[in-house]
């Protein structure tokens, strides 16, 4: 059994395929990756993430932490505030390419 884990089941990343705004206050999304999953929802640059799953995330760092109990495949429904409206999207999760691929 060469380099292989045994008892250990290797964790795969779910991605949302979005970038924040380092500079905002909330979790206001900057870049939504092109064929991602959330671009594939109907996610926009300029939404900023208000719930996850029905649970509040007032910062990146709170959909960040939504983000480590989900695994790819995963449906979540995304509140985001839009301009002057309040819109839910459901997300199916993606999985993060493995590295070297």
């Amino acid at each position: 059994m060469k380099g292989e884990q045994v008892g250990k089941e290797k964790k795969t990343a779910a991605v949302l395929g979005i970038s924040f705004d380092d500079n905002a206050k909330d979790a206001k999304i900057e870049i939504v990756e092109e064929d991602g999953p959330a671009a594939k929802a109907g996610v926009k640059p300029g939404d900023v993430i208000t719930k996850f799953d029905g649970e509040a995330v007032p910062t990146a760092d709170d959909v960040r932490a939504q983000m480590k109990k989900r695994k790819p495949g995963d449906k979540v429904t995304l509140t985001v505030r839009r301009t002057d409206e309040t819109v839910k999207i459901e997300v199916t999760l993606g999985k993060r390419p493995e590295p070297g691929r």
